[in-house]
């Protein structure tokens, strides 16, 4: 099988899995494919958007239909919106406020904008109680057609380039076929350690650590004194407080990468050590998975043996791949 075809069949999977999320939901299904089936560029549609709450970490949401390459979002607001009106206000400004604070990293610039589509409205009865109406097939379509005209508003600066990447970059393998480079702005989410080596550096392999120098690298004067590291990032709250899965606290700010250790043991680095960085991730969005982020160097200024802090300084945004 040939890879457009294999990439095709992917591309038809993800469409049947994410288009039928909300099978259980008849309303928000008739929405959600209807503006899909409408839109003018088939751009990749995510359904149920995980968001994390930044400001209380017991709570999240879920956008019924996201675009990630336009920021742009559907809510079919059904019953129960009209019973949570307060509350939906206060979880549209948190979703508006946690996709830009992530979609920050990777430079996209449109503000995040969501789009409502009414299934129920409320209404005064004849007693002067308020009670709530349907919408009729009529009002519904004017409503899904006026979502359709917003998405390609934004869909005019999109290019059919910029379509593929976004599409391509849910396949790795298939992605990094026929390139010789990887590079930080595409923005490729690795699932494992053993998935990176096998793509990017021809090893079929992967240890159970931060970091360490594969066999690949070997007699390659590219790589001399080189390793790969895979440092779990904190996640920063709105509130500055810093949340870490290990007793090591890696902070990814700008161009440098800052590596504490929060326990008594202290390691000894290497000070001419160069480390190809895929920071291992979980964002507010939901994405969980490795992103290459540069080649660093320790910054010896800034660092010291003996003590628990170390700084990194970015020295390339790209790796050569091992073919």
């Amino acid at each position: 099988m040939n890879s457009e075809i294999k990439r095709n069949d992917e591309k038809t999977r993800y469409l049947i899995k994410t288009l039928s999320r909300t099978k259980r939901k008849d309303y928000e299904n008739y929405v959600v494919n209807a503006i899909w089936n409408r839109i003018s560029k088939k751009i990749r549609p995510v359904t149920q958007q995980y968001v994390s709450n930044p400001y209380d970490e017991r709570r999240h949401y879920f956008i019924d239909l996201y675009f990630p390459l336009i920021n742009m979002g559907i809510e079919c607001d059904e019953l129960q919106h009209i019973a949570n009106c307060d509350d939906d206000i206060e979880r549209e400004s948190v979703i508006g406020f946690t996709i830009q604070h992530e979609l920050s990293k990777v430079k996209l610039n449109d503000n995040y904008e969501v789009c409502h589509v009414k299934i129920y409205e409320e209404i005064e009865g004849n007693d002067g109680e308020k009670t709530h109406r349907m919408l009729s097939y009529e009002e519904l379509e004017a409503q899904i057609d006026n979502a359709v005209k917003k998405i390609n508003k934004r869909l005019e600066e999109i290019s059919d380039e910029e379509i593929e990447h976004d599409w391509n970059i849910l396949w790795p393998a298939e992605y990094f076929k026929d390139k010789t480079k990887i590079k930080t702005s595409e923005n490729v989410i690795f699932k494992t350690q053993k998935e990176i080596n096998t793509i990017i550096f021809n090893a079929d392999y992967a240890l159970q650590k931060g970091g360490y120098r594969l066999p690949t690298f070997e007699g390659n004067s590219l790589f001399d004194n080189h390793i790969v590291w895979y440092p779990q990032l904190v996640i920063t709250k709105p509130n500055g407080e810093k949340l870490a899965r290990t007793e090591w606290y890696n902070q990814l700010i700008g161009s440098a990468i800052i590596e504490e250790y929060h326990a008594t043991r202290v390691d000894e680095h290497s000070p001419d050590e160069k480390k190809i960085v895929f920071a291992k991730d979980k964002d507010y969005l939901g994405n969980d998975g490795y992103k290459f982020v540069g080649i660093f160097a320790l910054d010896k200024s800034k660092s010291e043996d003996g003590h628990i802090t170390w700084v990194y300084k970015k020295i390339s945004d790209e790796c050569t791949i091992i073919r």
